[in-house]
């Protein structure tokens, strides 16, 4: 906790856009519920612009993108210690995560329509 805290802003690297490796481990997971949750932690998001067109591209299969809107669950991340999985795990974090995503999918696909508009 103090680790994550003590950095002061936690960097996401969101690729590849509809499941990304980041959100796979459970310690990755667990920083990005604290920086989204405690004050003094900024949550930013990395990603390639490849992975934005290609999240662009999926509005026209609207089940892979909420799918993406809802994948990540700590139970299915993975550990090299069990144990951390099991301390960690709590369903406030999924919410939290999921819902995080959600609007960060949100301003990246606002942002590539406002330029696409703005050409």
């Amino acid at each position: 906790y103090n680790t994550v805290t003590g950095v002061g802003t936690v960097w996401s690297m969101m690729t590849p856009w509809n499941h990304p490796q980041y959100l796979k481990r459970v310690w990755c997971v667990f920083e990005f519920y604290i920086a989204n949750t405690q004050n003094g932690v900024i949550l930013e998001f990395i990603m390639p612009e490849e992975g934005k067109e290609q999240m662009m591209a999926s509005l026209s299969d609207i089940d892979s993108l909420f799918a993406a809107l809802s994948r990540t669950k700590i139970e299915n991340s993975s550990s090299s210690r069990p144990e951390d999985k099991r301390n960690i795990w709590c369903m406030e974090l999924n919410v939290k995560v999921n819902t995080t995503i959600r609007k960060w999918i949100s301003k990246v696909l606002l942002n590539k329509v406002d330029n696409l508009q703005g050409k």
